[in-house]
């Protein structure tokens, strides 16, 4: 199996922050962000990792390999994340008390 290096967990002051502060130099929109990285990848960054289904599962895992920094590629038939809970039910409820 093949060993990766440098995908250790960032802990402390070297944690991604999620937000940034509004006063940051290079503080961008979300889909400023997001735009930068999917025209990047494929092309200058090059995914160690595809993950096969973007349902619940293949997104769980996707998050996870970002926290860790491995880039990594989804492939899914439908056209948007969470298609297949879209035409599969009618409604979704997550916080059911039961």
């Amino acid at each position: 199996m093949m060993e990766l290096k440098g995908f250790e967990e960032r802990q402390g002051t070297t944690r991604e922050m999620g937000v940034l502060p509004r006063d940051a130099p290079d503080l961008r929109t979300w889909l400023e962000h997001r735009t930068e990285i999917t025209a990047s990848l494929g092309r200058d960054v090059q995914p160690y990792c595809v993950i096969i289904g973007g349902g619940q599962g293949g997104l769980a895992l996707a998050t996870r390999l970002k926290l860790l920094g491995v880039p990594t590629l989804i492939v899914d038939k439908h056209a948007r994340p969470g298609d297949n809970w879209r035409k599969r039910y009618k409604s979704l409820c997550l916080h059911d008390p039961v």
